[in-house]
């Protein structure tokens, strides 16, 4: 089975300690910290990847380099940085997978050749959406088979917004039946005797929800396009979401493997139907066991894009393997692009016309 080699990068320091184009801004991940980086973990469980390849973690001729900017580091600088210096220290052939925030300057986006982001899709972008980092189900299969000890969990820390006392109401009203765990700041009762991380993170809410039948998974407010993270990882836990939100979740996951509040007419009658599903193993069960997703839902037919994007992308990466770059053809079309972006960058500052190295890097050099 041939090798797919990748490695993950962050910045070294998000201070102006390096200069622009140093490889020194670079900080390798270890292997065991690229887990967390989304980009390269539907990479890893890519059906293609999986089948075919047997992906390698190797930081000095990678066939795949992950730009992970972390917390404090999301901003055009700190993007053309990294990028900057990725593009110096591995050349050309590796493709360069990167996250796209809003505030990036489209021209950092020459030095990747795709990203990942809930940005509008362009040809480089591949638009994710509010929430679709976790639509992965990594856990769900082996959650699934976890033992269901307690009844439901309630992971809630924002009380601040009007609109929350909507599921501290339908908590309060739940609790009626059963015990209700609530480890974080709101309606904490301290009662569970699993513990969760201190900022309630992605991380630790996954194996505390994997011991629950059901999750409380109530939006701040009800939108018709607000689907955030909470019903995802209550189905990543293999625990049943009790959901209130979006009136139309309906179309991105699949309606089987949740309670949605909004095909009743009030919570009491939802209460009359965890109660029903609690007391009733085979009718949990096809909860439990109906796909997160099914052909037609919105994130069901964008995982499949993604896929669809990974195999264009894979393909690409491993004909780049026997083309051979020379330093000058790297550091001559790397030099032009770090030219044509500080003139610009110049202009605007003096407000004078310059001319577009752009079009004469196209010119000279050839093209991928």
């Amino acid at each position: 089975m041939p090798a797919l080699r990748f490695c993950n990068i962050g910045l070294n320091d998000k201070n102006n300690i390096f200069p622009l184009w140093s490889i020194k801004n670079i900080r390798i991940s270890k292997k065991t910290e690229c887990t967390g980086n989304i980009p390269l973990r539907t990479l890893l469980n890519h059906p293609v990847v999986k089948g075919k390849y047997q992906p390698v973690y190797d930081s000095k001729k990678p066939d795949i380099v992950f730009l992970d900017l972390g917390y404090g580091f999301q901003n055009s600088y700190c993007y053309y940085r990294l990028a900057l210096a990725a593009r110096r220290r591995f050349g050309w052939s590796p493709a360069l997978i990167a996250p796209y925030y809003e505030d990036v300057q489209l021209a950092n986006l020459i030095y990747v050749d795709k990203t990942f982001s809930s940005q509008p899709p362009t040809s480089k972008n591949v638009a994710l959406g509010i929430g679709v980092p976790w639509v992965l189900f990594l856990n769900r299969k082996e959650c699934q088979r976890f033992p269901k000890s307690e009844f439901c969990n309630y992971i809630y820390s924002n009380d601040a917004i009007p609109s929350t006392a909507v599921r501290r109401a339908f908590c309060k009203l739940l609790m009626s039946y059963k015990r209700i765990d609530c480890p974080a700041r709101s309606l904490n009762n301290g009662l569970s005797k699993f513990t969760i991380g201190e900022h309630s993170d992605w991380y630790s809410k996954i194996p505390f929800m994997k011991h629950y039948k059901f999750t409380i998974a109530f939006e701040h407010n009800s939108s018709s396009g607000y689907v955030t993270e909470k019903i995802i990882q209550s189905l990543d836990a293999g625990s049943v979401p009790i959901y209130w939100g979006s009136p139309k979740i309906a179309n991105y996951l699949n309606p089987d493997a949740f309670i949605n509040c909004h095909d009743y007419q009030n919570f009491d009658q939802v209460v009359e139907r965890v109660i029903e599903l609690d007391k009733d193993p085979d009718l949990y069960a096809r909860y439990v066991n109906a796909p997160p997703t099914v052909p037609g839902n919105y994130y069901h037919d964008l995982l499949t894009k993604i896929r669809s994007e990974w195999s264009t992308i894979i393909a690409e990466v491993l004909a780049r393997r026997h083309r051979k770059r020379t330093w000058f053809y790297t550091h001559a079309r790397l030099g032009l692009m770090m030219l044509n972006n500080l003139h610009h960058e110049a202009a605007q500052l003096q407000r004078v016309p310059i001319p577009n190295f752009k079009m004469m890097l196209k010119k000279i050099l050839p093209q991928e």
